[in-house]
């Protein structure tokens, strides 16, 4: 039988976009993103820091790069 740890496999609200997510992704514990904005947030971190290059922002799914916030913001209408 697997026993989780609390808080680990437990259901909230992604803090940018409201989805209903895992509290972790990635052995990272409660940071309440749902993939797309967690990937979104690393993706918008790596141009700001420069590690990739205008030219490889659609490749890598880099929100800065469509002009919005994070990249939940581009799902279809009326999906949050």
């Amino acid at each position: 039988m697997t026993k989780f740890k609390r808080g680990v496999n437990v259901l909230v609200s992604c803090r940018c976009c409201g989805l209903q997510t895992h509290a972790s992704i990635d052995g990272n514990r409660d940071i309440n993103l749902c993939r797309v904005c967690y990937e979104s947030a690393g993706a918008a971190n790596a141009h700001s820091d420069g590690d990739h290059t205008p030219s490889e922002c659609a490749r890598v799914g880099c929100p800065v790069a469509r002009g919005v916030a994070c990249m939940h913001e581009s799902r279809a209408p009326g999906l949050k």
